[in-house]
């Protein structure tokens, strides 16, 4: 049966779709989530509340194709403020989209801190000579204690005022003295050693001396909330174009072969999602009808 005005496209057009199927561009979707944590010398968690944050980003890629109706579902947000939702209006090409998070609770620590004083270098020593002003070596040790890399380590360990001096630069964090030591990535399983001395003169052998508390913060190798999702969550509209190709048939005449057609025009790997092609008068009546439950 014959059919007016069918169209094939040129050998060279085929080509040409074909090398540019091979350029098609993902959107990332990263979830990255840091550790607040204040020590005490031991490595005991300290009173000042532990902070566990989490940063959300879907970047485009593209320099020319914007996308809009953005929407990502997600589970196990319960640890979280997060929503089950995350829905954006629009990234334009080249941006991202960035959506901060909070974690309740006290996730497990994996990085393990440690940290020895003592009167004498190379063996432990304990007592101070009254009147006298006392040189403390201070050593702090940070283990990796997971099965990935940690990355954007900060290690803060504040001097309290009853020390004179400080061998090692000082700045101020939150108000008070400290010393600040960072670290672009630790292995896992790897521990890294800082090395300070301290200096104080005691009047009184009742004096307490305090040591003053550490604080730690990473980026955690993997989600400490539990928050999941997948690429089959997330939706989002970009460049297209949707029409019905007609053809009447030569030898049937009012009757038509009509095609749906969606033509991703954005250099981005799309799936269709949601399409529906009905009568007019009668919308139950679907011609074509593509959606999550259906094929």
């Amino acid at each position: 049966m014959a059919k007016r005005d069918k169209k094939t496209k040129p050998k060279e057009d085929e080509k040409r779709e074909t090398r540019r199927d091979k350029d098609l561009k993902l959107i990332p979707i990263t979830f990255n989530e840091s550790v607040s944590l204040y020590l005490t010398h031991d490595g005991e968690p300290a009173e000042t509340e532990t902070e566990t944050t989490g940063k959300f980003t879907i970047e485009n890629t593209s320099d020319k194709d914007r996308i809009w109706d953005v929407a990502l579902d997600l589970d196990d947000t319960g640890s979280t403020d997060l929503d089950g939702t995350i829905e954006i209006r629009e990234i334009n090409p080249g941006e991202s989209e960035e959506t901060e998070y909070k974690v309740k609770g006290d996730p497990k620590n994996i990085l393990k801190v440690t940290e020895e004083f003592s009167l004498d270098e190379e063996n432990p020593s304990y007592s101070l000579i009254l009147g006298k002003k006392n040189e403390i070596f201070g050593k702090i040790r940070v283990y990796n204690d997971s099965d990935e890399d940690l990355k954007n380590l900060e290690i803060v360990k504040f001097v309290p005022e009853e020390y004179t001096d400080v061998s090692v630069k000082t700045e101020d964090v939150d108000g008070e003295r400290a010393i600040k030591w960072t670290i672009d990535d630790l292995a896992a399983g790897r521990d890294e050693i800082f090395k300070y001395k301290l200096y104080i003169t005691v009047e009184d052998k009742d004096t307490k001396v305090r040591s003053g508390k550490v604080l730690a913060k990473y980026t955690a190798p993997y989600l400490l909330s539990g928050v999941k999702t997948d690429a089959e969550k997330f939706k989002s509209s970009t460049n297209n174009n949707v029409y019905l190709s007609v053809d009447e048939l030569d030898e049937t005449p009012n009757r038509f072969e009509c095609k749906f057609v969606f033509e991703n025009k954005s250099v981005f790997d799309v799936k269709l999602l949601e399409a529906d092609v009905h009568d007019i008068d009668a919308p139950s009546k679907n011609f074509v009808k593509v959606g999550r439950d259906t094929t």
